[in-house]
This record gives structure tokens, C-alpha cells and sequence, in this order.
């Protein structure tokens, strides 16, 4: 068998790029539950199945995998062009993090 030889770092890169989509997609889901939805009063929060975080977690999670399954079939065939755009994306997420941190805790 021949190994491919961008697959390992192909695989490398969509990881990357699946963390960066994941931090990315739970700064904006939080601010658009913080912005949409009101807050609920702890009473009602005590006693609710639902807990928004770990449905925020779940679909950031959902996400940043699928990107990076996205990002794997696409770096197969140039990984050094998907790792350039990479720091970019890093920059982007932990700005949309910090930003979401600041205005919507």
C-alpha cells in the first residue's frame, strides 16, 4: 500500500481548523442565545432539563467536526494552503471568544 503523503498533515490541519470552528461557533451561538432569548429566572433553571451550555458545547462540537471533515477532504490535496489560512482563522475565534466573553458572560 502507498501512503499518501498529505494525509497526515491534512489531518493535522483540519484538526485545527475543527477546534478553531468550534471555539468560533459557541462564541456566537452564545451571543445570539444572549441577544434572542431572555434570561431565565433560577427558579426556573433549577428544575429545567434543558441546560444551555451543554447544548451550546454539543453544537459547537457538531460543527467544528463536520468543518474539519470539510477542511480534511479539501487539504488532502493542498494542506499548505489550508495551514496558511489557518492563523487567520485562530485569530478570528479567539477574537469572537474574547468579544462574546466581554459582552455577553
Amino acid at each position: 500500500m502507498r501512503r499518501d503523503a498529505g494525509a497526515d498533515g491534512a489531518g493535522a490541519v483540519a484538526l485545527a481548523w475543527g477546534l478553531a470552528l468550534a471555539v468560533a461557533t459557541y462564541a456566537l451561538v452564545r451571543a445570539v442565545e444572549a441577544i434572542l432569548l431572555p434570561v431565565p429566572s433560577p427558579a426556573a433553571m433549577a428544575w429545567s432539563l434543558h441546560c444551555g451550555f451543554f447544548w451550546r458545547i454539543w453544537t459547537a462540537a457538531y460543527v467544528g467536526g463536520f468543518g474539519a471533515f470539510v477542511v480534511f477532504a479539501a487539504a488532502r490535496r493542498d494542506p499548505r494552503r489550508a495551514a496558511g489560512a489557518l492563523p487567520g482563522a485562530l485569530i478570528g475565534a479567539a477574537l469572537l471568544l474574547a468579544a462574546q466573553a466581554l459582552l455577553f458572560p
